[in-house]
């Protein structure tokens, strides 16, 4: 069963690409675009939590001093 399932997996970009390549030149700009916007907002989303600069940047004790303040309820 599982060999099954990784099989399923491993056809899925060719299945898409397929799905693309169907479409004509509208339907394709219309299949970028969404994504493109599904992108744009997944990133915003993460990229605005409090946690990710701190994440990345050497933030540590900025971050815990922001956790304790009277702004911590503040993206």
């Amino acid at each position: 069963m599982i060999v099954k399932i990784a099989r399923y997996i491993m056809q899925a970009p060719r299945v898409a690409i397929r799905a693309v390549l169907w479409l004509n030149w509208p339907g394709r700009i219309a299949v970028a675009l969404v994504g493109a916007g599904v992108f744009s907002v997944t990133a915003v989303e993460l990229t605005g939590q409090p946690g990710f600069c701190n994440s990345c940047h050497i933030m540590h004790p900025y971050y815990d001093s922001w956790t304790q303040s009277s702004h911590a309820d503040v993206k």
